[in-house]
């Protein structure tokens, strides 16, 4: 059986990718102090002030909360088709954001130490370890 996906949320997750690699250019490029200060690279032209500011303005911090939004969106559709299909929801999830997590600290120790994948994933794995069946519902064991 093949998973319907659902095309608006694959767009913004797109998007979202394509948003945060705009605002991680800086930092692959230049010293970590030019994210929030443009001259710490050096003297700047009109463009490089303009560029700075469109994409503190339009990007900064924005795309990572639509990804994170999308993120948890997708793990509740994938909790409710893994119980309408009678299957155990809870551990679909701690499956899929176990892999993820690997995936994370992949990237993080062999690619980019600045990635966040790392937090996010671990984050949402307890949060998926610690819950009842609806994964937004605290365990008895948390109240």
């Amino acid at each position: 059986m093949t998973s319907p996906r659902i095309p608006a949320m694959d767009v913004l997750r797109g998007c979202a990718v394509m948003g945060i690699l705009w605002m991680n250019i800086t930092a692959f490029a230049q010293p970590q102090s030019a994210y929030f200060n443009p001259a710490a690279s050096g003297p700047l032209g009109i463009g490089d002030i303009a560029f700075w500011m469109s994409s503190l303005i339009l990007f900064d911090g924005k795309m990572r909360a639509l990804f994170a939004m999308l993120f948890g969106a997708s793990m509740l559709l994938l909790i409710d088709r893994e119980e309408m299909a009678g299957r155990d929801g809870r551990r679909s999830q701690m499956i899929r954001a176990g892999w993820l997590f690997v995936i994370g600290m992949a990237h993080y120790l062999l690619l980019w130490w600045g990635t966040y994948w790392r937090s996010m994933r671990s984050s949402v794995w307890w949060r998926s370890a610690s819950c009842d069946r609806n994964p937004w519902r605290s365990s008895k064991a948390l109240s």
